[in-house]
């Protein structure tokens, strides 16, 4: 049976506050200082855990609901005089050094691990080159020019929303003033040495967006923490 998850929001959020301001606030200003050259927040899951072993235990279960919460908290935090709009500054909360217990051999990755936190060992076979996603587009309907957001799939192709507002379903897509995120994609296989007999090589197939781009090259091997 799937766990339900019981803390609200508004604890989420006191609880990234809480261990933010106690344990992060120099690293808060150093990222507002070189934002947006640095785009990712970084967190050692240790140091999460020994602060507040219940919020990183979630973190891991809950990426998708806890990450963002943790990012919204870092906007909210800063006080750099360089940073002026808050709409503008987007870091992306990363966590590593998982402990090995959440290190998954890429060949028995399955529904267990499903929008979980894992830990991931590997070798990079093949890289794509960047190209954009689109992340926030902006529709423009050609009846009453009203402008409706959506929030495309990273999987799906690019749809236009249902229906306006006026009751018609004729849009524009606003390239310029959507917002797009550089996009590289990667095949990460099981390193050899960890192969048992005769058993085939296994891979996992990795997004890797803004500045985690142009980090890695085939051949490299990796430990990998993302959400599968």
């Amino acid at each position: 049976m799937e766990e339900t998850l019981t803390i609200s929001r508004e604890d989420i959020y006191q609880q990234f506050e809480d261990f933010f301001s106690n344990r992060k606030r120099d690293q808060l200003e150093e990222l507002a200082r070189l934002y947006p050259k640095q785009q990712s927040f970084e967190i050692d899951f240790n140091d999460l855990q020994r602060f507040n072993p219940e919020l990183a235990d979630n973190v891991i279960a809950y990426p998708d609901k806890f990450i963002p919460i943790g990012e919204e908290v870092i906007r909210s935090l800063n006080t750099h005089a360089l940073i002026v709009a808050k709409e503008t500054y987007k870091p992306k909360l990363r966590i590593f050094n998982l402990p090995e217990v959440y290190n998954v051999a890429v060949q028995n990755l399955g529904a267990g691990h499903l929008d979980k936190l894992v830990k991931v060992e590997g070798a990079v076979s093949w890289i794509t080159d960047i190209y954009p996603r689109l992340q926030t587009a902006l529709w423009e309907c050609v009846h009453c020019w009203q402008i409706t957001t959506t929030k495309p799939d990273k999987t799906e192709p690019v749809k236009p929303p249902i229906q306006c507002k006026c009751g018609r379903n004729h849009f524009n897509l606003l390239e310029e003033k959507s917002e797009f995120v550089n996009l590289q994609r990667a095949r990460v296989q099981e390193m050899v040495e960890k192969l048992r007999g005769n058993t085939p090589t296994s891979h996992v197939d990795m997004w890797l967006e803004s500045d985690l781009v142009n980090l890695i090259a085939p051949g490299e091997k990796l430990v990998i923490t993302g959400i599968l």
